[in-house]
């Protein structure tokens, strides 16, 4: 679920506008959602990994809120013995030159 909050309201505090929307009905892995920025360098991208499989959901996040996500599946399916990783994201040269 995620909420969303105008910080223009309230002399710049913030009003949350939108509560409890759901952002998928699924089983996510333990304790990974990463976030990366996006190349335009306004919206982000969240990924997380669905529960037991090999696949990933990936969000795109922006001034209209949280997109239906998509799947990508890749590498290995893992088990509850892969406990623990780590996500790295690298900018390709194009962004870099920005």
């Amino acid at each position: 679920m995620y909420h969303i909050v105008d910080m223009k309201r309230d002399s710049g505090k913030g009003e949350v506008i939108l509560k409890n929307q759901i952002a998928l009905y699924d089983t996510l892995g333990r304790a990974s959602l990463i976030a990366c920025r996006h190349a335009n360098k306004k919206d982000y991208w969240l990924i997380a990994p669905k529960s037991h499989t090999n696949c990933y959901f990936v969000f795109l996040v922006d001034e209209q809120g949280v997109h239906k996500p998509s799947l990508q599946c890749l590498g290995e399916r893992w088990s509850d013995l892969d406990t623990q990783g780590q996500s790295v994201f690298i900018p390709t040269e194009s962004t870099m030159l920005e």
